[in-house]
């Protein structure tokens, strides 16, 4: 049985999104003393409530997360949560009552937000015995910084050499173009408790309406674009949980408009474009930091107008009309890669991005749990009982072989799981960057424990 003074649980949702930054922030917490379990959600959730004393990271808050929580803080486990998707985010009332459970958010030992905005827009709704949120940022914006950013040198030449000149769109309209079918997110998002009364209702219906305007809109636009720059490709990235039949269907019409699934990070992605195209997209400020043009597509007077997401859009070349985004996209190769960047959208960006200049987010987190671990006992990662080690690993060939489905299709679709040379060529990558030589043992599939290599 394990016994390691100190020990933390990183879950992965969303492994695309994900899974670099969170072995990005393994490799700090080991060089601070750690072991690390980083994986599966439900296997890293699995282990956790064997264990004694640990460091539980959340980047989930919504309300069916508190009796998760509640499990966690009975075995002696420390909580540093946030909300993954708190940096882009609409009408700040309505979304943090929405996403941040009361009882979850008191449950946490610590609170992180984005950056100084995000933890402003929090105390608006957050419960009064609650911790004040701390605006250390994220670990997968620390990825786009020096020297974490070369991770994506090669695979960006990768891309310019298969694309060529091409602009990249990265769409987010999961809302109305769901791989599950007509209404699929909103079917999760009951189950998982975020609508619950009918104010909720209505935002979410209000946002419908405005993603939907934006989907057509982009299925009209991508076409004159297409026709008007007859020297560009288009790459469309769709969102892991929409449904790509749609985009498949334009590309099979335009040849120079190609459909990519998100199967890998974007960011190399991004370094190899000349621009992205977007709406109230993370993508931009993901664009932005990598210096890359985002130009927005904001026409005046579109439904829904209210629930776009005022970030992307600030930190991008705003453009009403598709003839905008032509002109722009026409002029971007004569200017230089910095010149569109105004003292305004820096400023903004330093208000919203916790980790834009200074020490690493990640730094800054593993500092945190490393002070709250020295105040507890030694931590323990336990191992279950024979019984139950027996039962669920029939339950996880039950699933391998497709005879039940203990994983949801967008749970699979999201983290459809991580290989071990995959993991273990990642550590290395990753490791070097950081400083530390990590070794990844798997203890549950698709879960792996992270040390430092002695």
């Amino acid at each position: 049985m394990l016994r390691p003074e100190m020990l933390a649980f990183l879950p992965v949702v969303t492994k695309t999104r994900e899974l670099e930054a969170r072995v990005l922030m393994a490799a700090h917490l080991v060089k601070r003393g750690f072991s690390v379990v980083l994986g599966d959600p439900s296997f890293v959730d699995y282990r956790a409530r064997h264990a004694r004393n640990a460091v539980c990271f959340s980047p989930l808050l919504v309300p069916a997360a508190e009796k998760r929580l509640i499990a966690l803080k009975a075995r002696g486990h420390t909580i540093i949560a946030w909300d993954e998707e708190g940096l882009v985010y609409p009408d700040p009332q309505w979304y943090f009552s929405n996403r941040v459970g009361a009882g979850p958010a008191k449950l946490a030992d610590a609170l992180i937000a984005w950056g100084d905005q995000a933890a402003s827009d929090w105390l608006m709704t957050l419960p009064a015995n609650a911790h004040l949120p701390l605006p250390l940022g994220n670990g997968r914006l620390d990825l786009l910084r020096f020297p974490y950013r070369e991770l994506y040198s090669a695979k960006a030449e990768e891309l310019k050499d298969r694309y060529g000149v091409y602009a990249l769109v990265n769409t987010n309209f999961d809302l109305i173009n769901h791989a599950d079918g007509e209404g699929g997110l909103l079917k999760r998002l009951r189950a998982g408790g975020r609508i619950r009364d009918g104010r909720d209702e209505e935002k979410f219906a209000l946002w419908g309406e405005f993603r939907q305007a934006m989907f057509d809109a982009f299925m009209v636009g991508l076409p004159a674009l297409h026709e008007a720059l007859p020297h560009m490709n288009f790459v469309i990235r769709p969102h892991p949980s929409e449904d790509v039949g749609p985009y498949r269907e334009l590309a099979a019409r335009h040849e120079r408009i190609f459909v990519e699934p998100a199967n890998d990070p974007v960011f190399a992605w991004i370094i190899g474009a000349q621009a992205i195209i977007h709406n109230s997209c993370t993508t931009a400020v993901e664009a932005f930091m990598l210096e890359t043009p985002p130009l927005a597509y904001v026409p005046p007077h579109t439904p829904g107008m209210g629930m776009d997401s005022p970030l992307p859009n600030l930190l991008s070349i705003q453009c009403e009309s598709w003839d905008e985004i032509i002109e722009r996209l026409r002029m971007l190769p004569a200017e230089s890669r910095h010149a569109w960047i105004t003292p305004a959208q820096l400023t903004a960006a330093k208000g919203y991005i916790g980790s834009l200049e200074g020490d690493h987010s990640v730094s800054r987190l593993a500092e945190l749990a490393f002070r709250m671990a020295e105040a507890k006992p030694p931590a323990r990662l336990g191992r279950p009982p024979f019984a139950r080690r027996f039962k669920r690993k029939l339950g996880h060939a039950a699933d391998a072989a497709g005879l039940r489905q203990r994983v949801k299709p967008d749970d699979q679709r999201r983290f459809p799981g991580i290989g071990k040379n995959e993991m273990a060529a990642l550590a290395a990558s990753i490791g070097n960057l950081a400083g530390v030589t990590l070794k990844t043992t798997e203890i549950e599939p698709s879960t792996y424990l992270i040390e430092e290599r002695c």
